[in-house]
């Protein structure tokens, strides 16, 4: 996974920003049944914006119209490739940490395991009661 890192560095680069304003914007949102349609309305203008602007800055360093339409086409599929990179470190970083925790024998992760197990198998009692 790590042949991948240049193509995440360049997602995060060109996507970063986009991504995080409107996150940073509707954080002052009162009312937070509208957070997510706004959200929405504010990344797709966004986006559109920046990819433009990058396009375009990206146009003055580069005169080959063929080069200049694979990076504006390239884009958001490096956004989404970073963006579920990201997700899958967080993912990862997860296990490690909870391996971590189950190596050393931690009480509470060891209770937590076992309040899981009682929770699972009385729902599983209470499923077979119902069918």
């Amino acid at each position: 996974k790590l042949i991948f890192l240049p193509v995440h560095i360049y997602g995060v680069i060109t996507n970063y920003l986009p991504y995080k304003i409107p996150v940073w914007l509707t954080n002052k949102i009162k009312d937070r049944q509208f957070v997510s349609s706004v959200k929405y309305v504010l990344l797709l203008i966004i986006f559109i914006v920046f990819y433009i602007i990058e396009y375009i800055i990206f146009s003055i360093f580069t005169d080959s119209v063929w080069i200049r339409n694979v990076f504006f086409l390239s884009l958001p599929f490096a956004g989404y490739f970073a963006i579920e990179n990201w997700i899958l470190f967080k993912k990862l970083k997860a296990k490690w940490i909870y391996n971590i925790a189950l190596s050393k024998k931690d009480d509470k992760m060891l209770n937590l395991i076992k309040l899981h197990q009682e929770i699972t198998q009385k729902l599983d009692a209470e499923e077979t009661n119902i069918q």
